[in-house]
């Protein structure tokens, strides 16, 4: 039998942190449900194998980005690229699910036919793009948020005058080496904040442009506390011990920044004066024109990019481009910034489910104007969920309760013969996306954003306790999941 003729229970869209996790959640919780993975790339990791850039590493810590089921007791805050995707790689292999993926299987299409109660699934396989068919009962989509095929790239005046080296960090060149050059950074987000210490390790200097600053929050590698738990108590006690603290911490820090903002400004401002040792004056260049959370904080270990700006082998200057030129770039106040790298860490463009074409019974599903349920189903699309995670914690923790949804809601429907499970009944007049963040990249993507109502089951929820017992012990049967008969 051909794999386009078998009909499997679940196909998992991506094999990166979400797809392995919700492979290895369901081999667990939903024993006899066939899975198949489909993954574009061809290998494991997702983002964490797209990514090359120098530094690269986590802004979640470790804890809470792993799986709750895969111990990390190394006592580190935060991982570095390599190192998550050798997690991933190894947690897929040592239950089997390498063996359950299809690479270089890109979903380009999915229809759903009501009559026979499956997704019938289009591809294209290999650099040829031969196409290719499947059939599931599920599709689950674990394929992220962004594209993988190129990061939001401005078109500035005189770009193509520049005579240097132009890098976007979504595409870094592996021969590229840094000693002795002048870099430019251009952005101030996560990626920026990453990049420019690691950089200017071997840089003749590295300017870091921007337009507007960020939150950074300084934080140490190591953590004294899980260390100790490491030592005190077996692993897996030590493992969900600091796993646990770490979800209440950051969902602290979440609330208290939104509900007293300007305590919290305050508090992460003084800090980095504090590290850098600079008037107030000098401390325009550090202080966003936002409140903290309005968009995500960078994470900056052991203080390692204060200590770049510190020791001199990192600038940072606040100001907008007027135009590129062969040596470099001008400012719209005159000032001239000389480089012969450039690097447009200026973020990524939002693509839900792949870029794939999603339809029920021909008729395409407008995901932009779809209203979430329980933030992982779509109202009127049958057998359908996605793996979309927090904007304010690790994604992990989002995907890793959606899994355990789809568990039950597996089981539910085996119990009942139900073929089919749709939210209806979703609430009409005001609602928003389910992105809420002021971020570049999530403002220029509103359109394709799915929205959210003000109200639960269609309200997404950023609190993860919350969401673990509503997902885990609510009601399948809650009357807005409408279900069909085999």
């Amino acid at each position: 039998m051909s794999i386009g003729d078998q009909v499997f229970d679940v196909l998992i869209v991506g094999a990166g942190l979400a797809g392995i996790g919700a492979a290895r959640d369901l081999q667990r919780l939903a024993p006899g449900v066939t899975i198949k993975i489909v993954e574009a790339r061809t290998r494991v990791g997702g983002t964490w194998d797209l990514f090359r850039y120098p530094g690269l590493r986590s802004d979640s810590d470790f804890q809470t980005l792993g799986y709750a089921d895969r111990p990390i007791n190394n006592g580190a805050i935060t991982a570095e690229g390599a190192e998550i995707r050798a997690y991933i790689e190894a947690a897929a292999r040592e239950r089997g699910l390498d063996k359950a993926i299809l690479f270089e299987h890109r979903v380009i299409a999915a229809d759903f036919d009501s009559a026979a109660g499956l997704w019938r699934v289009s591809l294209e396989v290999g650099a040829g793009k031969a196409p290719s068919k499947l059939q599931c009962r599920f599709v689950y989509w674990c394929s992220g948020y962004y594209d993988y095929a190129g990061g939001y790239q401005p078109e500035w005046p005189g770009l193509n005058t520049f005579a240097g080296t132009l890098i976007h960090p979504q595409h870094w060149p592996e021969d590229y080496d840094a000693t002795g050059k002048r870099i430019i950074v251009i952005g101030s987000g996560a990626t920026a904040v990453t990049l420019v210490p690691a950089l200017a390790a071997k840089a003749r200097h590295v300017v870091m442009l921007q337009r507007s600053p960020s939150y950074i929050l300084a934080a140490p590698r190591q953590d004294a506390i899980a260390t100790f738990y490491n030592r005190l108590l077996p692993a897996r006690a030590a493992y969900a011990l600091t796993r646990w603290r770490n979800i209440w911490l950051s969902l602290g820090l979440y609330r208290i920044a939104r509900r007293w903002p300007e305590k919290v400004r305050n508090f992460l401002l003084r800090d980095a004066q504090k590290r850098l040792g600079v008037d107030a004056e000098a401390m325009k260049n550090f202080t966003p024109r936002y409140n903290p959370w309005d968009q995500r904080l960078c994470l900056d270990p052991d203080g390692g990019f204060y200590a770049a700006l510190l020791k001199g082998s990192a600038s940072v200057v606040t100001g907008e481009i007027e135009t590129f030129a062969p040596d470099g770039l001008r400012l719209r106040d005159g000032e001239s910034l000389r480089a012969d790298t450039i690097i447009s860490a200026t973020g990524l463009k939002l693509q839900l489910f792949g870029g794939a074409t999603i339809s029920v019974d021909g008729g395409k599903v407008e995901t932009g104007a779809a209203m979430t349920y329980k933030g992982c189903m779509f109202a009127g699309a049958p057998n359908m969920l996605a793996a979309f995670g927090y904007a304010n914690a690790s994604w992990t923790l989002k995907c890793g309760a959606t899994t355990r949804y789809l568990a039950r809601l597996l089981a539910f429907m085996r119990a009942q013969n139900f073929a089919t499970a749709t939210p209806q009944g979703a609430p009409e007049g005001e609602s928003e996306p389910v992105l809420t963040l002021s971020s570049g990249y999530v403002q220029r993507g509103l359109d394709i954003l799915p929205r959210q109502g003000k109200a639960a089951p269609w309200r997404y929820s950023r609190d993860y306790p919350r969401d673990l017992l509503a997902l885990r012990f609510g009601r399948i049967d809650d009357g807005v999941l409408q279900f069909t008969r085999r």
